[in-house]
């Protein structure tokens, strides 16, 4: 599903900008007597972003789906080597980094630990939208048992399940055949800055897709060190814990 970003760049505030990515997304002009699912990843670290979303949309429904910590951060890592930003070679250099550094000195797309603090991202959603307007569900549920987590999210935005869907695996791990065309296609400046005023967003976006295709190779992903993961379970503890007796869940499997 295409990332729809316009709540977090502050777009939605702009009627032509908001209606523009509107229409890309979800293929014809704005209706608010119709079911619409959008994703963004980043929001849930965004009080501006989620501001704009109570603003416009006070009623909609939130879907947070939650990864074991580790796996998320350690995947992270690896997909911000694939699109030319991370320049570290080991995913123990990136902790480090960010263990000893402030958070505001980092990218939210380096901040590996900290995309996987859920309980405080989940306190702070609850700040804006009451309990019933959020759904947390488990990554593992996801990948284990797509057809029940389907069901749950059907239920939850009043639709009638879908018996037919269809479910494959994307996003599988890349490396990118050449790191600095991996840089200049999410990178800004100028140049870049002209060519959004002169196409549309439907051509950027395919551009984009296309470019990233030819420039990607399967990934050969060596395992986290041990120690490190044994480290990182004893870092998330207490955050899991939180996120335990917020949710219910049983996050067990993610002690191991």
């Amino acid at each position: 599903m295409l990332e729809f970003s316009s709540f977090v760049n502050g777009r939605c505030l702009d009627e032509k900008a908001f209606s523009s990515d509107y229409d890309f997304a979800f293929g014809d002009s704005i209706s608010h007597d119709k079911t619409v699912v959008a994703k963004n990843v980043s929001i849930v670290n965004s009080d501006f972003g989620l501001g704009n979303l109570k603003k416009l949309y006070p009623d909609c429904k939130l879907i947070m789906i939650v990864r074991n910590p580790i796996d998320r951060a350690f995947s992270s890592f690896f997909y911000q080597k694939f699109r030319g930003e991370e320049v570290l070679e080991s995913f123990e250099d990136a902790v480090e980094r960010e263990l000893n550094s402030e958070p505001e000195s980092l990218s939210i797309e380096k901040r590996y630990l900290a995309r996987g603090y859920y309980a405080s991202q989940l306190e702070n959603i609850y700040r804006f939208f009451d309990k019933e307007h959020v759904l947390v569900l488990l990554y593992e549920d996801m990948k284990n048992c797509p057809e029940g987590l389907m069901d749950k999210v059907f239920t939850y935005l009043g639709l009638t399940p879908c018996v037919s869907l269809q479910y494959e695996k994307i996003n599988e791990a890349q490396t990118p055949r050449s790191k600095w065309l991996a840089r200049y296609i999410h990178a800004g400046g100028l140049l870049k800055s002209i060519f959004r005023q002169v196409t549309t967003t439907a051509f950027r976006y395919r551009l984009i897709m296309l470019l990233r295709r030819l420039n990607s190779r399967p990934a050969v992903r060596q395992e986290m060190d041990k120690r490190l993961r044994d480290d990182l379970l004893k870092h998330f503890s207490i955050e899991n814990e939180k996120l335990a007796n917020l949710t219910g869940f049983n996050l067990q499997e993610w002690q191991k």
